[in-house]
Formats: structure tokens, C-alpha cells, sequence
């Protein structure tokens, strides 16, 4: 059997309200059927508007997810951080440096992409 990697996890109510605030990148947010206060409301809310998905599951789910006390919430945060062209230009302008996109696509052999990365 095949084990994928364990993706990182915010949990509770807070911690998801404040991975929302502060950006960061979130994949999907879960949230309990069963829990319809002003908190959860506020954090689909937040989510819809920033294009984040929201799954509303059984609690039994965000349960095994955890296995800890995640008040009804759980974001899942992406491994990878996305920028658009535009502002990674925009930046490296602001800082008075020209800037320098390498782009690759289909790279199979992980020494290749560390040869491109020190060239």
C-alpha cells in the first residue's frame, strides 16, 4: 500500500480564522454539518470569497482527520505557494532587479532540476 505524505492541517475554529486573515494558502477547509453557530458561518464566508473550497462533513470525519480537538473546522494548507506572473515581475521591479523566470515543464530526474537551480 502506497502512504502518501501527510499534508499539514490548521485546526479549530481560531487557527483556521487566522490562517484565513493572514493569507495563508489554503487548499480546502472542512467543516462539521452539525456546527451552524456565527463562527463557522464567518469562516465559509471568508473562504467563498477567497475562492477557497469548503467540504461541510459528518464530525466522525474531521475526527479521524485530527484526532484531536478541532472545534468543527480543519484548513488544509498546499505544500506549494502560487504567484501570479504579474506580481512576481511587479516585486522584482519594486526592488530595482531585473527579473529572471526559468520555466520547465515534464521534468522527470530530480538531478536535472537541481542542475537548472545552481545554473
Amino acid at each position: 500500500m502506497k502512504h502518501e505524505p501527510r499534508q499539514q492541517m490548521v485546526y479549530g475554529i481560531h487557527p483556521v480564522e487566522e490562517a484565513l486573515r493572514n493569507g495563508s494558502t489554503l487548499e480546502r477547509i472542512y467543516v462539521t454539518r452539525e456546527r451552524r453557530d456565527k463562527a463557522v458561518q464567518e469562516i465559509m464566508k471568508t473562504a467563498t470569497a477567497l475562492q477557497i473550497p469548503v467540504v461541510q462533513v459528518p464530525a466522525e470525519k474531521l475526527n479521524y482527520m485530527t484526532r484531536g480537538a478541532h472545534q468543527g473546522a480543519i484548513a488544509l494548507v498546499s505544500p506549494v505557494q502560487f504567484f501570479l506572473l504579474d506580481d512576481v515581475i511587479a516585486q522584482a521591479h519594486e526592488k530595482g532587479e531585473a527579473p529572471f523566470l526559468l520555466m520547465a515543464d515534464r521534468i522527470t530526474d530530480v538531478r536535472n532540476f537541481g542542475a537548472m537551480c545552481r545554473t
